[in-house]
């Protein structure tokens, strides 16, 4: 299913159910370049111990993120729209959080499947500075892009809850936002729903 902690799109519409129903004829359509089994760990959005129901995120609307500015380690500014026609998963994580070093081999699978269409993004206010970021990439084998803050965050605002990600489209607009960890698969479903919705 779609993590319930997904955002609606008010604008196009999409529910839950139709992003379901997409998501599985995409997955046909994608079966070569996109197989898996799509398990993942047990997700703090989804505690079925205390019987807690996800974090509610509001809706983001699908408006142009293009402007917003990361710094890469090395110290040079990049933008949303510097990485051309990709998908983006803006992954807001922390260096000292335990969901989000869990996130770290979700997200490696993910950039490996869909790195022709994907690319994966991990934001990270390092309170420790770059040294200390550079260690989390490290330890935790990090593969896909790290980034610090550089200032005004837009649209993707202040991340309430860790892990936060983002999914940007082609367009550079914000479609949805996942708040806290969730499965392998409930992150596809959403790839693959916003694919077929492009297609």
């Amino acid at each position: 299913m779609v993590p319930h902690g997904l955002v609606l799109n008010r604008k196009t519409g999409v529910s839950n159910a139709l992003a379901v129903s997409l998501a599985v004829a995409a997955a046909a359509f994608l079966l070569v370049s996109c197989s898996g089994d799509g398990d993942g760990a047990k997700t703090s959005a989804d505690d079925s111990d205390t019987g807690k129901a996800p974090a509610a995120a509001e809706t983001a609307g699908e408006r142009s993120v293009s402007d917003v500015t990361f710094v890469t380690l090395g110290g040079e500014e990049k933008k949303i729209c510097d990485y051309g026609r990709m998908i983006l998963l803006v992954n807001y994580i922390e260096t000292w959080n335990a969901d989000s070093k869990k996130l770290v081999p979700i997200m490696n699978e993910i950039q490996r499947k869909f790195g022709r269409n994907v690319t994966v993004l991990g934001i990270v206010t390092g309170k420790g500075g770059v040294s200390a970021v550079r260690s989390f990439v490290k330890a935790n084998d990090v593969r896909f892009e790290v980034l610090l803050p550089g200032g005004d965050p837009g649209l993707f605002g202040r991340a309430s809850r860790l892990p936060t990600t983002h999914v940007v489209t082609r367009e550079d607009e914000l479609f949805y936002r996942l708040e806290g960890l969730h499965s392998q698969k409930q992150y596809e479903d959403v790839i693959l729903a916003m694919y077929r919705r492009r297609m």
